[in-house]
C-alpha cells in the first residue's frame, strides 16, 4: 500500500506548481466545454431535422386532405 504524506516545497516552487495545476484544470474544463458544445450542436441538428421532417409530413397530409376535400366538393356540385 502506498501512503502519501504532505510534502514541503520551498515557497518559490509553490507558485509554478500551483500554476501548472491550474493550467491542467483549465485544460480539462476547456475539453469538457468543447464536448458539451459538440453534444449541443448534435442535439440541435437532430431537433432541426425532426422539425423539418414533421412539417414536411404535415404539409403532405394537408395536400392529400385538400385533394380529397376538393374531389368530394366536385362530386357534390356536379
Amino acid at each position: 500500500m502506498c501512503e502519501l504524506s504532505r510534502s514541503t516545497c520551498r515557497p518559490k516552487c509553490l507558485k509554478p506548481i500551483y500554476n501548472r495545476m491550474r493550467a491542467e484544470r483549465e485544460a480539462v474544463a476547456r475539453r469538457h466545454r468543447s464536448q458539451g458544445q459538440e453534444e449541443a450542436e448534435k442535439l440541435r441538428a437532430t431537433a432541426d431535422y425532426e422539425v423539418t421532417r414533421t412539417l414536411a409530413e404535415a404539409e403532405r397530409q394537408g395536400r392529400i386532405m385538400r385533394g380529397e376535400g376538393d374531389a368530394e366538393a366536385a362530386k357534390t356540385v356536379c
